[in-house]
C-alpha cells in the first residue's frame, strides 16, 4: 500500500492539481522586490509551516512554480531546488554574469504577473500566490574576486536614479549579512555609475541584490552570484585596469597551477566573445583582448577556466569620443553644386584628445576639415564633411572615420543619394516594417525579404543602408537595383545568420524619397542535439534511480510516458527545422526532468521495503489454537461425566476382576 500510494504521490504531483488548502507561511521573497524586465531574480522561499489536525508541522517534498501575465495566460512553469531548508530558483537575464537553475526570467516585458507556488507532500497539495510588478527600466552590475577575496563591485542605474542599494546573502544559508544604501556606494564622474569594494567576506557562495528607484516611483534591479576562494586558489584573473575606452587593449593576466587556460569575454548585450585557448608558463598567463570600435559601452565580464576552477573579473567601456549625428545622407539633386554638412565631435574622456579623420569607400567625392585638432576634457570639436558630387555616377554609401590619439575610431555613416529624375516629390514605404520570429536556430541561415514602395509622386532611387551596432548577425542587404517609378513595388532582402540566441536592432533604408526603418526580433533556439542526447542519457540513469527506489517497471514507464515523448517531439522538432516547438518541448521535458529528480532526491534511493506480514500467519494459528483449547475445555466440563463416566467405571471392575 505504502508503494502504491507513493507512486500515486507522484502522478498528481507532476500533474500539478489544483486542489489547494489553507496555510500560513513563514516568508518568502523575490530579490530584488522590483525586478526589471530581463533581469535576473532569484527566488527564497523558507520552509513552509502548514496546520494540520496531525501535526503541527508538516515538511512539503517539492515547490513548483508557474507564472501567468494580466491576462491570465500561463507563461512559464518550473520546480524549484531544494537548498537546506529552503527552495531556490535563480533566473537569470540577457545580462547576467551567472545562469540560474530554473532559466531565463519569464519577465520579458514590464507589467504586472502574478506568480503561482504549489507545495505537495505524500498527503496534501497547498497553493499560494504573489503579485510581480516588473518595470522597463534596467540597470546593469557586475562583480569581480581577485585571488586574495577582494570584491569589486559596479552598478549602472538610471540617471534619474534616486535610490541605489544593494543586500548581500549568503547563498548557503539564506541569511542576510548586510544591507547597504545609497551612501555606501562611491558615485563615480558617470552619470548612474557606482563602486564598491568589500574585503570583509571569507569564503563562500554569496548572492548579490541590486535595486534602485526614481522620482517618478520607477523602479528595478537585478541579482548577481559570486564565490570567494580560499588564497590559495587554483585559478585567479586580473585585468590591467578597471576601465577602458572602446579601441583599447585590455591585458588579462592571473596565476594557475594547470598547463592551459580558456578565456571568454560577456559583452553588455549578452553576447560571449571566445579568447580561446592559452599556454601558461612557470604559472603565469597573459591574454590581450581588442576592444573593437563596434562593441558597445557598459559592463564587461571576463571568464577564465582551467582545469575545473573558474575565475572572473569585470570592466567597464566607455567611448572616449562622442559623435553627433551618427549618420549624414546628401540628397543629391544638381551635380554642379557643393553640399556640406557637420558633426560635433565630443571628448567624454579626462585627458586632451588629438583628433585626426579618415573615409571609407567615398574618399573621392568628400573632403574633412577640422576646427581644431585637439579638445580638452569635456570640450567639443565641429567636423565639416563637403561633397563635390560632379564625377557621382550612382548613388553611393560609406563612413567617416573619426580618431582620437590615433587608437580610438567612432564611425559616422555616410549615404550621398544621387536624385532620380524629380526625385524630391518620391516617398519610401517599407512593409512590414518589423521582423519577428522564434522559428530560427543559430548558425542557421534566414532569407526575409520586405516589400519596399514608392507612395510618393516623383521617381524613387539611391537607395543605400544603415545597421544598428547589434546586428552583426546580417551578412548581407539586397536593395532595388533600379529607380521606383510613382506607386511602384520593389523587394528588400536579408541574408541572417543568427549567431546568439536573442537578436534586436534595425535596418535602416535611406532613399531619395527619405528613409524607412525595418526593426528585428529574434528569438532563436540553439542547437540542442546534444543536450538532448545527454538528457536522454540522463533520463534512463533517472529511471534506474526509480527501480533502485522499489518501483515496478509498469509505474516508471507510466511516471516517464510524458518525459519521453516530450524529449521525443523535441528531437523530430529540430531535425525538421521546427526550431520554436522544439525548443518549447525541450524547456518543459527539462522542467519534466529536474521535478523528477528532486523528487526522488527527497525520497532518496534506498529501497521501498514491502511490510513483514508472516507474523499475520503465526497470530492466525495461534488464535485458532486457543479457541480450539477454550471449546474443549468448557464442552468437556459440560458433558465430560455424562460421555466418559460410565466406561471409566466399567473400566474399574474389570481391573477388580483380573486381581
Amino acid at each position: 500500500m505504502r508503494k502504491i500510494g507513493l507512486l500515486l504521490a507522484i502522478v498528481s504531483f507532476i500533474a500539478l492539481s489544483a486542489n489547494a488548502r489553507a496555510f500560513n507561511i513563514c516568508d518568502y521573497n523575490h530579490l530584488p522586490s522590483y525586478p526589471s524586465a530581463n533581469s535576473s531574480m532569484l527566488l527564497i522561499i523558507p520552509r513552509l509551516t502548514v496546520e494540520t489536525t496531525l501535526s503541527n508541522l508538516t515538511h512539503p517534498m517539492k515547490v513548483s512554480y508557474w507564472v501567468s501575465d494580466e491576462f491570465f495566460n500561463v507563461i512559464d512553469e518550473g520546480s524549484l531546488l531544494k537548498f537546506n531548508d529552503c527552495w531556490v530558483c535563480e533566473f537569470s537575464g540577457k545580462v547576467s554574469n551567472f545562469y540560474g537553475n530554473c532559466g531565463p526570467t519569464p519577465f520579458r516585458n514590464s507589467g504586472q504577473y502574478r506568480m503561482y507556488y504549489t507545495a505537495k507532500d505524500f498527503y496534501k497539495e497547498i497553493e499560494f500566490n504573489k503579485t510581480v510588478l516588473v518595470h522597463s527600466l534596467g540597470m546593469a552590475s557586475g562583480v569581480s574576486v581577485d585571488a586574495n577575496g577582494n570584491v569589486k563591485i559596479t552598478v549602472d542605474a538610471p540617471t534619474n536614479s534616486n535610490e541605489v542599494w544593494m543586500t548581500l546573502f549568503d547563498a548557503e544559508t539564506g541569511d542576510i549579512i548586510q544591507d547597504f544604501n545609497r551612501t555606501n556606494l562611491e558615485k563615480t564622474e558617470y552619470p548612474g555609475r557606482y563602486l564598491m569594494d568589500i574585503n570583509s567576506l571569507g569564503t563562500g557562495t554569496y548572492y548579490a541584490a541590486f535595486g534602485f528607484r526614481t522620482d517618478t516611483m520607477q523602479a528595478g534591479g537585478s541579482v548577481s552570484k559570486f564565490e570567494i576562494k580560499t588564497k590559495e586558489t587554483e585559478l585567479s584573473v586580473e585585468t590591467d585596469s578597471d576601465s577602458y575606452w572602446l579601441g583599447e587593449e585590455v591585458i588579462i593576466s592571473g596565476q594557475t597551477k594547470y598547463d592551459q587556460v580558456s578565456a571568454g569575454v560577456l559583452l553588455p548585450s549578452g553576447r560571449t566573445e571566445s579568447l580561446g585557448t592559452k599556454s601558461v608558463s612557470n604559472q603565469q598567463y597573459s591574454i590581450t583582448f581588442k576592444l573593437l570600435n563596434t562593441y558597445e559601452e557598459g559592463n564587461y565580464v571576463v571568464t577564465v577556466n582551467a582545469g575545473g576552477a573558474s575565475a572572473q573579473r569585470s570592466f567597464s567601456v566607455d567611448r572616449v569620443l562622442q559623435v553627433s549625428p551618427a549618420a549624414l545622407t546628401f540628397l543629391i539633386t544638381n551635380k554642379t553644386g557643393i553640399l556640406q554638412k557637420t558633426v560635433t565631435v565630443q571628448n567624454m574622456g579626462n585627458t586632451s584628445v588629438s583628433l585626426s579623420a579618415s573615409t571609407e569607400d567615398i574618399t573621392s567625392y568628400t573632403t574633412l576639415t577640422f576646427d581644431r585638432t585637439s579638445i580638452s576634457p569635456g570640450s567639443s570639436a565641429t567636423l565639416t564633411v563637403k561633397v563635390n558630387p560632379a564625377t557621382l555616377g550612382s548613388s553611393k554609401s560609406g563612413r567617416v572615420i573619426v580618431t582620437g590619439n590615433s587608437i580610438v575610431s567612432v564611425p559616422v555613416d555616410v549615404s550621398l543619394n544621387l536624385a532620380a529624375g524629380d526625385g524630391e516629390g518620391a516617398k519610401i514605404e517599407i512593409n512590414p516594417g518589423f521582423w519577428e520570429t522564434d522559428d530560427c536556430m543559430v548558425g542557421v541561415p534566414l532569407s526575409p525579404s520586405f516589400t519596399v514602395q514608392n507612395t510618393g509622386t516623383g521617381n524613387l532611387g539611391g537607395f543605400g543602408h544603415s545597421l544598428s551596432s547589434d546586428l552583426d548577425d546580417i551578412t548581407e542587404v539586397t536593395l532595388p537595383s533600379s529607380s521606383l517609378s510613382s506607386g511602384s513595388f520593389g523587394s528588400i532582402e536579408l541574408e541572417v545568420t543568427p549567431n546568439k540566441e536573442t537578436i534586436s536592432g534595425w535596418v535602416k533604408i535611406t532613399s531619395t524619397g527619405g528613409q524607412d526603418t525595418i526593426y528585428i526580433s529574434l528569438d532563436c533556439a540553439r542547437d540542442l542535439t546534444m543536450d538532448l542526447n545527454t538528457m536522454q542519457s540522463d533520463v534512463e540513469y533517472l529511471k534506474s534511480e526509480f527501480l533502485d527506489a522499489g518501483f515496478s517497471e509498469d509505474s516508471i514507464s507510466s511516471i516517464f510516458y510524458t518525459l519521453d515523448a516530450e524529449i521525443s517531439d523535441a528531437m523530430s522538432d529540430m531535425n525538421s527545422g521546427e526550431y520554436a516547438t522544439g525548443k518549447a518541448s525541450y524547456q518543459s521535458a527539462q522542467t519534466r526532468y529536474n521535478t523528477l529528480g528532486a523528487l526522488i532526491s527527497e525520497i532518496g534511493s534506498a529501497p521501498i521495503q514491502q511490510a513483514d506480514t508472516s507474523w499475520v500467519t503465526w497470530v492466525v494459528v495461534i488464535v485458532v489454537l486457543v479457541l480450539l483449547a477454550f471449546v474443549g475445555f468448557i464442552l468437556y466440563k459440560k458433558f465430560g461425566s455424562k460421555l466418559f463416566g460410565a466406561k471409566g467405571g466399567e473400566e474399574e471392575a474389570y481391573e477388580e476382576e483380573l486381581y
